[in-house]
């Protein structure tokens, strides 16, 4: 299976613009990372992980024109495993954030 758009197929129209959008998604995720100052192994996967889903899925869009999409479960959309390392990275940052802000808060340095 393969999808041109985005996410849930959106935007299937997209063509280069995806491309163009995909590199400079991927220019800021390397900048953020370089700024990043909160040390931790946690951060650090995260960022790897998005950073490793959006090279993949660039490099499927710049060989083929589109993601080529595989894992079917019958109960999702079907997805790739970019696209789930995508998910896994920004579902880390939400995690360490919500972390880091309860354990200021129960130091009371918030």
């Amino acid at each position: 299976m393969f999808n041109k758009g985005v996410a849930f197929g959106l935007f299937k129209e997209g063509g280069q613009l995806l491309i163009y959008l995909s590199l400079i998604f991927i220019v800021v995720l390397l900048f953020i990372f370089t700024r990043e100052n909160r040390p931790g192994f946690l951060i650090k996967l995260s960022y790897g992980l998005i950073l490793g889903g959006a090279l993949s899925n660039f490099g499927d869009r710049l060989m083929y024109g589109y993601v080529i999409d595989y894992i079917d479960i019958r109960i999702w959309p079907i997805f790739n495993l970019a696209d789930t390392s995508i998910c896994l990275g920004v579902g880390l940052i939400i995690f360490t954030s919500f972390r880091r802000r309860n354990s200021l808060l129960l130091r009371g340095n918030l």
